[in-house]
């Protein structure tokens, strides 16, 4: 059989020849490239000529020939054929990119609606083998052959390089955040919460990308199968067609708080909701967005539903990814701003007073309409652990939600007069002590009025 044809399993063949005397060796250097059996060869002389400059392999090699150079090995392996043996290894690396083929560790399929447990939703496809040359056996029984200036066949080895298994790279994803949020039973804003949400499940987020969820979720409009269900325009609850899909927002909001992701862009309501605290909701609309970053080194998936528990539901948005090393907690610091006051009617001139006439005292007391309600400032943290050691925290979002006034107005108060023996005496003391009666009425009964 021809040496060629025991090329077997992509190997490659090199034959060897050297000449004692002279200490002149030469290569034929067989291998497998593009399902073709390719050759160099190369001898001394050739080697010599493929230096850059004369006085560079005069300084190298000092007049010594492969074998002479070859004696001053000390172990045989690649590092010193390098070392020894430049051009060689300049050989070696030609052939090595040439049957070089790069193995695929696949792709990573993510279906949240595959299994409820984690490893059920992710699997992967596409692996493929690759392959490479041995250099090690290779140096080694190149250098063993020009030390024992014998002709010698050496069998260069290409090996097969296999994708990690697919436990190895589904390890490292592991649930970094999850978050829900509770809504009562209403058809409109059920439909709308549900879409919104549909449009996050499954959603696959590469290192690096920015998320904008109105891209996500698109345009709010009926022709999308959008219903009419509250919403908040200038600080009032009115219908709007995609009434609810703040409570969507405010859900993947939250989960990619948890997650330690960086948020880009997010508005607060103007008034409080009832489904997370101040500063934790995320109002989007036409003009104002949601958008965050996958700032880590990995690829991110989405997990996003509506359960459906009868009269209390929930959307839930769960994040999955390469495991944090620190744990991420929102923190809110709220602060009640100055309740403001708004009076109905006219504010009275005088106060209070008599009629000496008929002896009737008069004040006017301020009473309460509509108790009113402080707006609040919010300043929402993301406040960074390492186990209980808190490393670091960073102001995510300022939030302003309105109040409301209190409403007052100034009703007119009379105590009637106590009749006396003496109308005169009577008077007298209407006149010392109205005062102080309206004081007392004030304090007890004038109470009851507002």
């Amino acid at each position: 059989m021809s040496l060629v044809a025991s090329l077997v399993a992509s190997c490659l063949v090199f034959s060897l020849g050297a000449a004692p005397a002279s200490n002149q060796v030469h290569f034929t250097i067989w291998y497998e490239h593009n399902n073709a059996t390719n050759k160099i060869v190369v001898d001394q002389q050739q080697l010599l000529s493929n230096w850059w400059d004369y006085e560079s392999r005069l300084e190298f090699t000092r007049g010594r020939t492969l074998f002479q150079r070859a004696q001053l090995v000390k172990k045989l392996d690649y590092e010193s054929l390098k070392k020894h043996f430049p051009e060689l290894a300049q050989i070696i690396a030609r052939i090595e990119r040439e049957v070089f083929i790069a193995h695929c560790d696949g792709r990573i399929n993510f279906d949240p609606d595959r299994g409820s447990a984690k490893h059920d939703k992710f699997w992967v496809s596409a692996q493929k083998n690759g392959q490479c040359l041995d250099i090690e056996k290779l140096a080694g029984d190149i250098l063993g052959a020009i030390l024992s200036q014998q002709h010698s066949d050496i069998l260069a080895r290409v090996v097969t390089v296999a994708p990690k298994r697919e436990s190895e790279i589904l390890e490292k994803i592991v649930l970094r955040s999850s978050f829900f949020t509770k809504y009562e039973d209403n058809a409109p804003r059920e439909c709308n919460i549900s879409l919104a949400m549909e449009a996050f499940d499954g959603l696959v987020i590469p290192k690096g990308e920015t998320v904008s969820f109105n891209d996500v979720v698109g345009p709010r409009i009926r022709a999308r199968g959008y219903q009419e269900a509250k919403i908040i325009v200038d600080g009032e609850f009115v219908p709007g067609v995609g009434g609810g899909v703040c409570q969507a927002s405010t859900t993947v909001f939250n989960a990619v708080l948890l997650s330690g992701l960086k948020i880009i862009e997010s508005h607060n309501h103007s008034l409080p909701i009832s489904y997370v605290p101040l500063g934790r909701d995320a109002m989007v609309s036409s003009v104002a967005d949601l958008r965050f970053k996958n700032d880590t080194d990995d690829t991110l998936y989405v997990d996003a539903k509506v359960i459906d528990n009868g009269p209390s539901n929930k959307a839930s948005v769960r994040i999955y990814g390469a495991a944090c090393s620190v744990r991420y907690a929102p923190r809110v610091e709220v602060k009640a701003l100055e309740l403001q006051r708004e009076i109905q009617g006219e504010i009275p001139k005088i106060m209070q007073g008599m009629c000496f006439n008929t002896g009737i005292q008069w004040f006017y007391q301020e009473s309460i309409i509509a108790e009113g309600r402080n707006a609040k400032e919010a300043l929402t943290y993301l406040d960074v652990f390492n186990g209980d050691e808190l490393v670091h925290s960073k102001l995510v979002r300022k939030s302003k939600y309105k109040g409301k006034p209190r409403i007052v107005e100034y009703r007119r108060h009379e105590i009637p007069p106590q009749p006396t023996a003496d109308t005169r005496e009577q008077s007298n003391s209407y006149n010392i002590t109205w005062k102080d009666r309206i004081s007392t009425y004030v304090r007890g009964a004038g109470t009851r009025a507002s």
